[in-house]
C-alpha cells in the first residue's frame, strides 16, 4: 500500500495578525512543516506498514497531518516529468486538462476578452480557474508564499511567471481553503513547488516547438536550468531560464472562424438554394424550413468597408436604405430618377450596393457587407522571457539564511474590432465626393429637391487598422531566515516578500470621435474663401492633389482641402449611432483638440482604404495606458508540537502560531485621451470616461 503524507502551509492574512491553532491529537510521525524543501518531499516509511510514503505540500494550515486518513479535501498533484512530457506550449494548457482548471485562461486563448472600456486587458494572461468561480477565487501560491497580481484591481495571477524549468510540483487544492485564506481562495488553491540547488547536480536544457498542420502558428520554447551544492552542503544554488515564442494567426486563415466567413445565421430559400438544399434535406413537414443555417462567408449589410450611401430629399438614411432592399436582394430607385437608394463607391466606380445572397439587413452570404474583419486574430502573438535564481546557505546549526528572486517579461501583440457609424452626414460641398456621386446631386437638384447625403462605413482601412501591444513586467524577491529547535523539534521561519508587476498596454489606432468627424467635415479652397483662410495666419494640414501637405498663406491655392473647422470653427455634423456624442453639451464639439489651431487634417471616406495619410494620423492615436501592482508580505511562523513536554493517550499535540502582515496596492493610469468623456472607439472603447485610481495614496506604490 502506498501512502501520501500532505503536509500543510501557512495561509495569508489580510493585516497583522497572530493565531495559535491547535491540531488535536496529531500522530507522532506527523511533523510540522514550516516551508517547501528537498527534505519535505522525500520518501519516508510509514511506521505502520514499513513501505515508503511520498510528500505532498500543498496549503491550508501550518500543521501536518496524514492525508491517508484526514484529508477532508482532494487533492491534485501533477509533477515535473508529466508537464515537460505533455509538449503544451504553456503552463496553464497543461494544467487545463484538470477538470477543475478547465475554465483557466491560457496564453493563446489571451487574445483582448476584457469588456469594451475595461481598465484591464486580459493579453497575455495565463490565469487560473478552479471551478468556473473566477480567477480572482483562486489563490495562486509559490513555494507556499503568496505571488503579486498580474493585471490592475485583481489578485489573480499571472501564472506565465512562474519559472517553468524549475517546477517540482504543482499541487491543487478543490476546497476548504477559503476559511484560511479569504474569499480570493473561495474555490480553491494552487501552489507551485519550485525545485532549489540541492534538487540539480548541473544543467537541464529543454527545447520544443509546435506547429499547425496548415503549416502556421508556429510556437517553440527554450529553457535552461542548472544548481547544485556549495561548502560541503551547507549552502546550495539554483537559476532558470525559460524563453517562449509563439507567432499570430489571423482568423481569416481559417474558413472555421471569424466574422464574415462560416458562420450561423438566419437563412431564406435563397440561402438554401445556395446550398443546394430542398425540403426532402430537412426532415420536417412538408412546407417547413428551419430558421437558420450554417452558411459561408457571412456578412452583415447594414454597412461597407466601402460605406454605403444614401442620397435623397430632404433626409436620407444609410441604414434605412438596406431595410429598403428587395426580398430578392435588388436595390430599388428613387422615385423619377435611375439613382439607387444603397450606393457603393468601389474606389473606381458608384454603383448600386450589392447586397449578396440576401436575407435581410444583417444577414447575407457575400456581397458589399461587412465579412470578415482582416485584422482580427484567434491566436495573438506573445513573446515571453522569465529568469529565476535563489540559494541558501546554513549560517550556523539550525539557521539557514535564503534568498529567491526572478524577473519575467511577456509581450503580447492582438488585433480585434474596428469602429463603425450609421449616418454619418455629408455636406454637399465636400471636396471628396465622387464625381458621379456629383451629378446626382445635381440631377435631384434640378427636379426641384434638396438633396441630403449619408454614409454608413466600418473602418477597415488598412492604415488604420487597431492594434493592441501589451508588455506585463514582474519582479519578486523573497529573503528570510529559517531553522529548528533540534531538541525540541520545532521549526520557525521568518520572511520578506516583495513582488512589483507593471504592465503599459498600447493601443495603436484608436479612434478619437470628435477628432474623425471634424477631419471629415472637409472643405476645398476656392478664390471666395482663399481671403479668409489667408487671414487666419497659420499652418495647416492639407490634400493637395491626393497628397498630404502643410499650407499656410504663402503657398495656400484654390483647390487645397482642409478642415472646415480651420477655416470657420464650424463644428460638424456628426454619426447618432453607435452612440451620440458624449460631450457634456450633447453637441459635436471637440474635446481632444482646439479647432483653428492648425492640427486638423482631413479624411475622405468614400472607397476603400481611403483613410490614409495626415488624416488618418490625427483621427488615429496611439492610447497608452499603464499599471503599477505591488505586493509586500513579512510572514513569521513557530510549528512543532508537545512531545517534549507531554503527549496525551492519541500522542502529542501539534500547534502552529505566526503573524504576517501583507500590503497590496494598484495604480492604474489610463491615457489622458481616456479620462475624459468617452470619445475613443475601435479596440479600445468608452462609453464613459476612464478613471484612474482615485486614491492618492496609490501615486507612489511602492
Amino acid at each position: 500500500m502506498r501512502i501520501t503524507k500532505l503536509s500543510l502551509h501557512s495561509s495569508s492574512l489580510p493585516a497583522l495578525a497572530a493565531a495559535l491553532l491547535i491540531a488535536g491529537l496529531a500522530p507522532t510521525q506527523a511533523s510540522a512543516a514550516d516551508e517547501i524543501t528537498a527534505e519535505d518531499l522525500a520518501l519516508e516509511e510509514d511506521p505502520a506498514t514499513g513501505e515508503k510514503v511520498e510528500a505532498i505540500v500543498v496549503t491550508g494550515s501550518r500543521i501536518a497531518i496524514d492525508a491517508a486518513t484526514e484529508s477532508t479535501s482532494p487533492i491534485t498533484v501533477v509533477g515535473a516529468d508529466d508537464i515537460a512530457l505533455s509538449g503544451q506550449p504553456d503552463l496553464a494548457t497543461q494544467l487545463r486538462q484538470i477538470p477543475a482548471l478547465q475554465g483557466s485562461l491560457t496564453g493563446i486563448d489571451s487574445v483582448n476578452q476584457a469588456p469594451a472600456g475595461d481598465e484591464a486587458s486580459d493579453l497575455g494572461l495565463n490565469r487560473l480557474n478552479l471551478r468556473q468561480l473566477g480567477a480572482v477565487r483562486t489563490l495562486v501560491l509559490e513555494d507556499g508564499r503568496r505571488h503579486v497580481p498580474g493585471a490592475s484591481g485583481s489578485a489573480a495571477v499571472d501564472i506565465g511567471a512562474i519559472p517553468q524549468g524549475r517546477i517540482k510540483s504543482v499541487e491543487v487544492l478543490t476546497g476548504g481553503a477559503s476559511s484560511v485564506y479569504g474569499a480570493d481562495a473561495v474555490s480553491g488553491v494552487v501552489n507551485f513547488t519550485l525545485r532549489s540547488g540541492r534538487d540539480f547536480d548541473g544543467l537541464e536544457f529543454n527545447v520544443q516547438g509546435g506547429i499547425s498542420d496548415e503549416g502556421d502558428a508556429e510556437n517553440y520554447s527554450v529553457s535552461l536550468a542548472g544548481g547544485g551544492e556549495f561548502a560541503d552542503g551547507r549552502g546550495s544554488a539554483v537559476f532558470s531560464v525559460d524563453y517562449s515564442k509563439q507567432k499570430s494567426l489571423k482568423a481569416s486563415e481559417r474558413s472555421f472562424a471569424g466574422t464574415g466567413l462560416y458562420g450561423l445565421s438566419f437563412a431564406n430559400d435563397a440561402i438554401f438554394d445556395l446550398l443546394g438544399l430542398t425540403d426532402a434535406d430537412f426532415g420536417l413537414p412538408a412546407g417547413q424550413r428551419p430558421s437558420q443555417a450554417f452558411y459561408p462567408n457571412v456578412t452583415l449589410p447594414v454597412s461597407s468597408r466601402f460605406g454605403i450611401i444614401a442620397i435623397d430629399n430632404g433626409f436620407a438614411s444609410a441604414f434605412d436604405s438596406v431595410l429598403a432592399i428587395n426580398p430578392d436582394g435588388s436595390v430599388p430607385v428613387l422615385p423619377g430618377t435611375t439613382i439607387p437608394v444603397a450606393q457603393v463607391f468601389d474606389g473606381t466606380n458608384l454603383r448600386a450596393f450589392n447586397a449578396g445572397t440576401f436575407v435581410d439587413a444583417f444577414s447575407a452570404s457575400g456581397g458589399d457587407g461587412i465579412g470578415a474583419n482582416v485584422n482580427e486574430l484567434i491566436i495573438p502573438e506573445l513573446e515571453q522571457l522569465v529568469f529565476s535564481a535563489g540559494a541558501d546557505f546554513e549560517i550556523t546549526p539550525g539557521i539557514t539564511a535564503f534568498f529567491e528572486g526572478k524577473y519575467a517579461f511577456t509581450d503580447g501583440i492582438d488585433a480585434t474590432g474596428t469602429p463603425f457609424n450609421d449616418d454619418i452626414p455629408i455636406r454637399l460641398d465636400n471636396p471628396f465626393i465622387p464625381t458621379a456621386l456629383r451629378n446626382q446631386i445635381t440631377t435631384l437638384q434640378g427636379l426641384g429637391q434638396s438633396p441630403v447625403i449619408s454614409v454608413s462605413r466600418d473602418i477597415q482601412d488598412i492604415d488604420v487598422l487597431p492594434t493592441e501591444n501589451t508588455e506585463r513586467t514582474t519582479i519578486r524577491f523573497v529573503t528570510g531566515l529559517r531553522g529548528e529547535f533540534e531538541k525540541l523539534g520545532w521549526k520557525w521561519e521568518l520572511s520578506y516578500n516583495y513582488g512589483r508587476t507593471e504592465v503599459e498596454s498600447v493601443f495603436s489606432n484608436t479612434r478619437l470621435d470628435d477628432r474623425y468627424f471634424y477631419a471629415i467635415d472637409a472643405i476645398a479652397l476656392t478664390s471666395g474663401n482663399l481671403a479668409a483662410f489667408n487671414a487666419n495666419n497659420r499652418t495647416v494640414s492639407a490634400i493637395r492633389n491626393g497628397q498630404s501637405i502643410q499650407i499656410n498663406p504663402n503657398n495656400a491655392q484654390a483647390g487645397d482641402i482642409i478642415c472646415r473647422s480651420e477655416l470657420d470653427g464650424t463644428a460638424p455634423g456628426i454619426s447618432p449611432f453607435p452612440r451620440p456624442p458624449r460631450n457634456p453639451d450633447g453637441t459635436g464639439r471637440a474635446i481632444s483638440f482646439t479647432p483653428r489651431t492648425g492640427v486638423c487634417a482631413p479624411i475622405n471616406i468614400f472607397g476603400p482604404d481611403s483613410i490614409n495619410g495626415a488624416g488618418a494620423d490625427f483621427a488615429f492615436v496611439d492610447i497608452v495606458n499603464s499599471t503599477i501592482l505591488t505586493q509586500q508580505q513579512l510572514l513569521g511562523s513557530l510549528a512543532g508540537d508537545t512531545a517534549e513536554f507531554f503527549e496525551l493517550p492519541g500522542g502529542p499535540i501539534g500547534f502552529a502560531v505566526g503573524f504576517e502582515y501583507r500590503k497590496d496596492t494598484s495604480l492604474f493610469r489610463p491615457d489622458s485621451l481616456q479620462n475624459s468623456p468617452g470619445i475613443t472607439a475601435g479596440v479600445i472603447s468608452s462609453g464613459s470616461p476612464v478613471r484612474p485610481s482615485p486614491d492618492p495614496r496609490f501615486e507612489d506604490p511602492s
